[in-house]
């Protein structure tokens, strides 16, 4: 089964990604998410009344031994799924220029981290058909 990940699925325009990439290429969806679950069953619940279908995947990107822990969990129990489509799209941004310091402190800790997804998935050739 072909899947896309989508780092940050559960809100904003990673749900946005993720939604249209299983209603656009009937991919299997796997929604990333951090902390909020309700949000993220939400948009499984949106994809799945759509008729595609996906799952949840919590890890945090900014922690690559979280992210690897989970990433090589998933694909040791799931050796019939593919990741074809992988989405860096986690990250904590805000506009404005009167960004409160510990926001920018956030941004700044999560946006190089995504990477660690694409580390993972990179050295499982086998994976990637």
């Amino acid at each position: 089964m072909n899947c896309a990940l989508i780092t940050g699925a559960s809100r904003g325009i990673g749900s946005a990604i993720a939604l249209q990439l299983s209603k656009d290429h009937g991919l299997h969806i796997i929604i990333n998410y951090s902390s909020d679950t309700d949000a993220a069953n939400e948009i499984l619940d949106k994809i799945c009344n759509e008729g595609g279908t996906g799952e949840l995947l919590q890890f945090k990107v900014q922690d690559k031994l979280d992210v690897d822990k989970n990433l090589v969990g998933w694909m040791e129990r799931n050796p019939e799924k593919f990741i074809k489509v992988l989405v860096n799209n986690a990250g904590i941004a805000k506009d404005g220029t009167n960004m409160p310091p510990i926001a920018a402190s956030k941004t700044i800790e999560t946006a190089p981290k995504p990477f660690a997804c694409s580390s993972v998935l990179a050295i499982t050739p086998t994976q990637i058909a």
